[in-house]
């Protein structure tokens, strides 16, 4: 075998080896496309029932006219007003992210949807 022909054919090799890094390359920056946007639309679902979480307790504490309706809420003192509060005296107060269902978490998105269709 002549260096020619042996320098062509490692060239060839390397070009081979080169070709099959790049290939791997690509596939590996699809899935990592395609896996940050699934993380990113998990991530988009994430905060938006959080931000339903904080509207449900919201409107439940703004539903109770007195002072006190959580056990975390500032009595006229300034200090929490722990068992003295509604939600542990009556209960039927949402103060909690443990308090909410699944339920009405799809009751709030269906509510806010039939809201924006209404105003459409």
């Amino acid at each position: 075998m002549d260096a020619i022909s042996w320098g062509h054919r490692m060239k060839r090799r390397s070009w081979n080896r080169l070709a099959s890094g790049f290939v791997a390359l690509g596939a590996a920056l699809l899935f990592t496309t395609l896996s940050s946007s699934a993380f990113a639309q998990e991530q988009e679902e994430a905060h938006v029932t959080i931000e339903i979480w904080r509207a449900i307790i919201k409107d439940s504490i703004e539903s109770y006219p007195h002072l006190c309706p959580c056990p975390y809420s500032p009595n006229r003192a300034g200090r929490a007003c722990g068992s003295r509060s509604a939600y542990s005296r009556v209960g039927n107060l949402t103060c909690y992210v443990s308090d909410i269902s699944e339920e009405e978490v799809e009751r709030y998105r269906l509510r806010v949807r039939t809201q924006a269709s209404l105003t459409d």
